[in-house]
């Protein structure tokens, strides 16, 4: 009994590595429109509630305590009301980290590449904003594309080329900017 109030309670802690998740959609021309997403991100497993701000087509996301969050859902539910994901920004909690461009920092479970910052020391609640595509638009994605020269930014996924041999090989990757 107590190993599995443990297990409960790092279950959690793991979704508690996430908040503030704003998404702003592109193509919106009407309420109807903005209601369409709203229903579709609803829809998620991880997601608890949305509430929406018309006027920016912003989207803010609660979460689900205890369910694991998964990033490239919210990219198909968006798309899947027919609309795109123009921006996709949240907080993550990291631990103190030294980041620099196209270091890849393993916190709350995922895996992020950091592009275009400064090198820098980083801990706590921090913003990020996903850079892939799915989650920009897509001149945005390729002008991203252009900031790095690994192969994970085209793939999403890592691989040998990404040079780090200690990162899980196949895991997803997002690519990120503070």
């Amino acid at each position: 009994m107590f190993f599995g109030f443990i297990l409960l309670l790092c279950s959690f802690w793991g979704n508690a590595q996430y908040r503030n998740l704003e998404l702003q959609a592109a193509g919106l021309t009407c309420s109807l429109c903005s209601n369409a997403i709203q229903k579709s991100l609803k829809s998620l497993p991880f997601v608890s509630g949305v509430r929406t701000e018309l006027k920016s087509n912003l989207f803010m996301i609660d979460l689900r305590p205890g369910v694991a969050l998964n990033l490239d859902m919210i990219s198909q539910k968006v798309e899947e009301a027919g609309f795109s994901v123009g921006k996709l920004s949240l907080e993550v909690k990291f631990d103190p980290t030294q980041i620099k461009p196209d270091a890849h920092v393993m916190s709350a479970g995922q895996i992020f590449h950091f592009m275009d910052v400064k090198p820098q020391s980083i801990a706590g609640w921090q913003k990020i904003k996903l850079m892939d595509k799915g989650f920009v638009l897509s001149a945005e994605a390729k002008k991203n594309s252009k900031l790095t020269t690994l192969n994970c930014y085209k793939t999403g996924y890592t691989a040998d080329c990404c040079g780090m041999r200690d990162l899980p090989k196949g895991k997803r990757v997002y690519h990120v900017t503070i």
